[in-house]
């Protein structure tokens, strides 16, 4: 079993991929790919400016796995070498919105016709606010979801992790997974996109029903730690402190009656 267990390889062992983007989601999607034993290279740069800072303040967290490079974009042998390592790399994730570290401003069109390429933004590359680099928190509030957390009667409160920045990146792993997979059967790998405002639709479905029905004059707002579709819950003051509650189907309904003493 453990020569077994030493011969194992990872999916994605054998390829390299190029993590360029300063948004949190390249890191979590080129964790997720490290993880699936590709090669990521993490690019680093004191030269990011303050978009890529909640990215850097978590960097123990998002260089694990990975091997770091540390260049400048001022340095004409440094956009050499990441043009060169370009080349080289089977997949690219950016973040073209937020990014001073896009190999010096030279075109991607440059890179392999075989690479797969991820760019991940918070509009994408069409529509009135392509190129906008908003932040989780800004799409937080122009996709509703601040409008759902917090306490009801209270002001809205964003999340205080970069939750859509998350999602984005596991969406981001999936399409460059499909990418891949495409090319291994000789089809053709368009460059892959992910929007922010797109994705953050995903954490809202449990809300965007009622809305988008009949329903729509009945207030969607903030509803604290409960939920729209199940009950209970939340969170319940008890003798010896708070507890948190959640049933999310019958059975567990069921389970709690049984152990508070209820079960009719």
């Amino acid at each position: 079993m453990k020569e077994r267990a030493a011969q194992a390889v990872g999916a994605l062992e054998g390829i390299t991929v190029l993590e360029i983007g300063a948004r949190i989601g390249t890191a979590v999607a080129g964790s997720l790919l490290a993880q699936l034993g590709a090669t990521v290279v993490f690019v680093e740069t004191s030269d990011s400016g303050h978009f890529a800072e909640p990215k850097w303040h978590s960097r123990d967290q998002f260089v694990a796995g990975k091997l770091s490079l540390r260049v400048s974009i001022l340095s004409a042998d440094d956009r050499t070498l990441l043009m060169r390592l370009a080349q080289s790399s089977d997949v690219i994730l950016r973040s073209s919105d937020a990014d001073s570290l896009a190999f010096g401003g030279q075109p991607l069109e440059q890179m392999p016709a075989n690479c797969v390429s991820c760019d991940l933004t918070a509009f994408g590359s069409s529509g009135p606010m392509r190129g906008v680099p908003a932040t989780d928190s800004e799409i937080q509030a122009m996709t509703g979801i601040m409008d759902s957390t917090g306490i009801a009667g209270e002001p809205p409160r964003p999340l205080p992790l970069p939750l859509v920045e998350q999602l984005a990146g596991v969406y981001a792993a999936a399409g460059v997974l499909a990418g891949l997979r495409a090319r291994r059967k000789k089809s053709d790998t368009p460059p892959i996109e992910i929007a922010l405002y797109d994705v953050a639709f995903s954490a809202m479905t449990s809300f965007l029903a009622p809305a988008l029905s009949e329903a729509a004059s009945v207030k969607n707002s903030r509803m604290g730690n409960r939920h729209t579709m199940a009950a209970p819950w939340n969170v319940y003051p008890a003798r010896d402190g708070w507890l948190l509650l959640c049933a999310g189907n019958d059975e567990q309904w069921e389970r709690i009656c049984s152990l508070i003493g209820k079960p009719g």
